[in-house]
């Protein structure tokens, strides 16, 4: 702490004198200040403890736990180039087949939260489905809905069975990481809005999963959720949200 001087005080040592009573109430505001100072001058500048032998500790390793874990650095790079490889893929064939696309219907009503839920449970997100759909505002909308589903179903996790939750994030990862790679850059800010509540939704499973004894934390599962916030941090541009 500074002990620099914050208010001016002229050095008139006919008020005060060096054996003032600091515990005496002081007549002027003036005649405080300069005792306050001569009260500073008596502090050491340094001051040393002795810590006693019952608060040490011997021999035992110090353990620290971050807030959360991901995967290393090189796996993190090999998914992200991965992630764009498939994602020019999907963008070539989508280009040479808009004809055939228009051609089919999609096998659900993707205007419907309840009945596109019930498809995504029952089905893969082959990438024929995936084609179905014949406008890039339809994939948006898509990825609204899944996320506004995501978001609302972990935020009470403590009053959830976490068997059903950790069925309920295989089939929404793998539905969000196909619906990503088809999207481009830059994003619409509802769909840029949705992305990062996945990755929030996404971030708080963890937190949860960390504190259940029972749930190891190498489980599939949570390879599943990093493999997500990885994906949106490091190919949309959503850097803060691997220190959240």
């Amino acid at each position: 702490m500074s002990q620099r001087q914050c208010l001016p005080v002229e050095d008139d040592d006919s008020d005060v004198d060096s054996e003032i009573n600091f515990n005496l109430a002081q007549i002027s505001a003036h005649k405080y200040l300069k005792s306050v100072r001569l009260e500073r001058e008596q502090i050491k500048e340094i001051v040393s403890a002795e810590i006693p032998e019952s608060c040490i500790i011997q021999n035992e390793p110090v353990q620290i736990s971050n807030k959360r874990q991901f995967q290393s650095k090189e796996w993190q790079e090999h998914q992200k180039d991965l992630f764009e490889n498939i994602r020019s893929k999907i963008c070539i064939i989508r280009n040479k087949n808009i004809e055939d696309r228009v051609l089919k219907e999609l096998p659900m009503n993707i205007e419907e939260e309840i009945e596109c839920i019930k498809y995504c449970r029952e089905n893969e997100p082959l990438l024929s489905i995936i084609l179905t759909m014949d406008s890039y505002r339809q994939i948006e909308n898509f990825v609204e809905m899944l996320a506004d589903y995501f978001f609302e179903n972990v935020e009470d996790l403590k009053l959830k069975n976490l068997n059903d939750v950790c069925d309920e994030l295989v089939w929404i990862g793998k539905w969000a990481y196909a619906l990503l790679a088809c999207l481009r850059i830059p994003l619409g800010p509802e769909v840029h809005n949705s992305i990062r509540m996945i990755a929030k939704a996404c971030l708080n499973i963890l937190d949860h999963f960390k504190t259940q004894s029972n749930l190891p934390y190498d489980s599939k599962q949570f390879i599943h959720l990093n493999l997500l916030v990885t994906i949106i941090a490091n190919n949309f541009h959503q850097y803060d949200l691997l220190s959240l």
